[in-house]
């Protein structure tokens, strides 16, 4: 009987120290990336013609390790879609379509607001991979414009 009360407890601290880990992953904050050193800074071409070339060899450099990418380029569009992500276009140069789909931060949105269609830019974000169907484009996530 002692035997089993001293399991009991056992598993039950167990229990407690798993559920305050998953409680303290969980609430983990995310990463900044305004504030965050760029693992790689690049123009939009760039990685595109790299996503292009190569999507699986582009996917493991860029995607699978939480990078912190900054890319330069041109605004092409600035969109919110419908459940009220704002998303900025950039494109290689200015006037063409976009090649990068950035959205942005919650924190950032208002910034998006003063930008125009053709103004140079430069935003860190995290890349999630590439779209290459119908309107290709390297596609980032949690994006801050860099002053």
């Amino acid at each position: 009987m002692k035997k089993l009360k001293i399991i009991a407890l056992v598993l039950v601290g167990m229990g407690i120290v798993g559920a305050i880990v998953a409680y303290k992953m969980y609430n983990m904050p995310h990463k900044n990336f305004a504030t965050e050193k760029a693992d790689f800074e690049l123009t939009a071409q760039a990685i595109f013609d790299e996503f292009n070339a190569d999507e699986t060899a582009a996917t493991t450099k860029y995607v699978t390790h939480d990078q912190t990418i900054q890319i330069t380029g041109f605004v092409a569009n600035v969109s919110q879609d419908n459940d009220s992500t704002t998303t900025i276009g950039v494109s290689a140069t200015a006037g063409e379509a976009a090649i990068a789909n950035c959205s942005l931060a919650p924190e950032f949105v208002a910034e998006a607001a003063s930008l125009k269609t053709g103004d140079p830019i430069t935003i860190k974000g995290q890349c999630t991979g590439f779209m290459g169907l119908i309107d290709p484009a390297v596609m980032f996530i949690r994006c801050a414009p860099i002053k």
